[in-house]
Formats: C-alpha cells, sequence, structure tokens
C-alpha cells in the first residue's frame, strides 16, 4: 500500500469515527434534553393532579358544612334533636379544617368560632334566664319559627356569607373581622395573645 493509500484510509476512519462520535453526543444529549423535558412535564403533571384532588377533597368537604348548616336555618329544637345537629356541624367543620392550607386555615377558624356562638344563642332561647318580672315579649311556644329567629338567622347568614366566600362574592377581610369579634368574645385570652396582649 502506498503513502497515498495509508493517507487515504486514515482520513476515512478519522472522518468515520468524527461522525459517529458526532451522531452519538447529538443523541445522547437530544436524549437528555427530552428526558428533563419529559420529566418537567411529569412533574407538572403530578403537581395539576395532586392541585385538583386537594380542591375536589376541599370542595366535598365545604359542601358538607353547607349540608349541616341547611337544617338549622328551619329546625324546631322542641320537636328536633337539634344538639345532634349541631354536632353534626362540628365534625364537618373539624373535617374541612384538616384539609385547609395554612393561608386558608381563616375560614376554618372563623366557621368553629361561629358554631360555638350558634350553639349559645339556641342554648339562650331553650334555656332562658329566669326574671323575677314579666318577659318583655310575649312569645307563643308553639311557634317554632318566632322562637327561634334568632339562631335560625344566624344559621342562615353562615351559610350565605360561607357559600359567597367560596364563589369569591365575599372577601377574606369579612370572614377575619367577624372571626376577631367572636373570638373576642368567646375567647378573650385568646385573643389578647394574638394581639400581643397580657392576658386578663
Amino acid at each position: 500500500m502506498s503513502c497515498v493509500d495509508s493517507v487515504t484510509v486514515m482520513d476515512f476512519w478519522s472522518q468515520f469515527w468524527t461522525s459517529m462520535w458526532g451522531a452519538l453526543a447529538g443523541a445522547v444529549v437530544g436524549g437528555g434534553i427530552a428526558s428533563v423535558v419529559a420529566w418537567r412535564t411529569f412533574v407538572a403533571q403530578r403537581r395539576h393532579e395532586k392541585e385538583s384532588r386537594y380542591e375536589e377533597r376541599l370542595r366535598i368537604a365545604s359542601e358538607n358544612v353547607l349540608l349541616a348548616l341547611a337544617p338549622l336555618v328551619t329546625v324546631n329544637p322542641l320537636a328536633e334533636p337539634v344538639e345532634g345537629m349541631l354536632r353534626e356541624l362540628r365534625a364537618r367543620i373539624i373535617i374541612y379544617q384538616s384539609m385547609l392550607r395554612e393561608g386558608e386555615a381563616f375560614s376554618g377558624d372563623w366557621l368553629a368560632l361561629q358554631r360555638r356562638h350558634g350553639m349559645g344563642l339556641f342554648e339562650r332561647v331553650m334555656n332562658p334566664p329566669r326574671s323575677d318580672g314579666p318577659p318583655r315579649i310575649q312569645i307563643r311556644m308553639d311557634d317554632p319559627l318566632v322562637l327561634f329567629a334568632e339562631p335560625h338567622d344566624w344559621a342562615n347568614s353562615v351559610m350565605q356569607t360561607f357559600s359567597g366566600w367560596l364563589r369569591g362574592d365575599v372577601e377574606d377581610d369579612v370572614l377575619l373581622r367577624e372571626g376577631a369579634e367572636l373570638l373576642k368574645k368567646y375567647m378573650p385570652d385568646e385573643f389578647a395573645a394574638a394581639r400581643g396582649e397580657p392576658s386578663t
């Protein structure tokens, strides 16, 4: 084999391996990019699925709270087990609270405080404080819509406010403001601590 032939053969193999390495490197880089894209797509899909599951569970939990509130709008505690209804509401609120993220916890706290307030309204009507003087307002005991008007209005107000908040029609500030007022009324020490004030 002549020197020219040897150089030609060497050039051929040099070009061959150069092209092969180039193709191989391109395949590796291309495959790596494709893998990264596929992984990012997978992560995004999982994140979307997780968010969708969270929203669905939260939707069901909030609907159950509304379903527990609905009977209290017209309940007649003289003939219906209102204590059981309030216990059911408490259980539904606890489940709802357990699913909330940190930034949404205030809505669960608001519901819990509202339930405590409503329970007090029902108890006050069913067990009125004794008075030596005659009652200022004569109420027919056979008319539950009149007798329990205040707790009925409470249940309806909570239901409308909560459903409005879920739709985005009621601002967060409404729940935060009402929650602060109820916290101050029923849990003054916790209210003072939240404000950095000494408890009484």
